[in-house]
């Protein structure tokens, strides 16, 4: 990542402190969490598939659990909850932020008054950049890291977006390599990616609390250049959410939602976000 942004982040990302990590579910927040666990040796202990979060035994009952928990690619707007995400979660400059979150957006003030000039990339990619972890080697493994959350498409998108694809992958987060792979290939190319390797499946828990999914880890580990996999530890019902999406024209502050946990404009004016629920412990 470029010094100018760098000096922003959040510090606790050093941190030599052994954090636990919560898993989303999908590619991005896998990839997101092998890498956590390769630069850092942070494990799984918890997932969250926005309806519900589980955790471990090891983490189930330990005291003070915010304390140590790092979610991946996930928004979440708790006060002080450390977390790398990729999403616009602001209604203005003057809205609340949560000081331990690293991303993009908050570091170049994208809100959602500027929402089209926002980071249209992988939270994958920011972990990367941020522990200066080697690129894959191959040309279809920087194609694969680019074809999470779909990076590559602003690239091939309208000017704005195309500024945005090029401000962040070079000015902030120091990629330039692969946004020199966009250059060597179409939008096609990158999508026929998500067929032939099945990059959309989703990472799901089955009836005996343990996590499962048909994406492809060895084909991944290969390309990617380090170890991505899943947890195999039990994980247990924590907590309950609620998702919910709006459209939003006179909000002034996110605060104003009762309960909220997460959120993410996923278009002007649109947001999804969950509120708790209950725990169930």
């Amino acid at each position: 990542m470029k010094e100018e942004y760098l000096q922003k982040v959040p510090t606790w990302y050093r941190d030599f402190t052994k954090y636990d990590v919560v898993l989303s579910d999908d590619i991005d927040g896998l990839v997101s969490t092998s890498a956590l666990k390769y630069a850092k040796n942070w494990n799984v202990e918890y997932f969250y598939n926005f309806e519900t979060l589980y955790a471990s035994n090891d983490v189930y009952f330990k005291e003070n659990k915010a304390a140590t928990r790092v979610w991946a690619d996930v928004s979440i707007v708790v006060q002080d909850a450390m977390t790398f995400d990729n999403h616009v979660n602001r209604v203005n400059l003057n809205d609340y932020t949560n000081p331990n979150a690293i991303n993009p957006n908050i570091l170049s003030d994208i809100t959602n008054e500027n929402y089209y000039d926002k980071y249209l990339g992988s939270t994958a990619l920011v972990i990367w950049s941020l522990y200066g972890i080697p690129l894959p080697e191959t040309e279809l493994g920087k194609m694969i890291l680019l074809a999470i959350d779909t990076t590559f498409k602003g690239f091939y998108g309208k000017d704005q977006y195309k500024r945005a694809n090029k401000h962040f992958l070079c000015d902030v987060l120091g990629l330039e390599e692969l946004y020199e792979v966009q250059k060597r290939h179409t939008s096609k190319e990158f999508y026929q990616l998500f067929d032939k390797y099945n990059l959309n499946r989703k990472i799901e828990i089955n009836g005996e609390g343990y996590l499962e999914s048909s994406l492809d880890m060895e084909f991944l580990s290969d390309v990617l250049g380090i170890p991505v996999e899943l947890p195999t530890k039990k994980m247990n019902k924590r907590t309950y959410f609620e998702d919910k999406f709006s459209t939003f024209y006179s909000l002034e502050t996110i605060k104003d939602i009762p309960r909220l946990v997460t959120i993410a404009f996923t278009g002007k004016n649109k947001c999804c976000y969950s509120v708790i629920k209950r725990k169930s412990a």
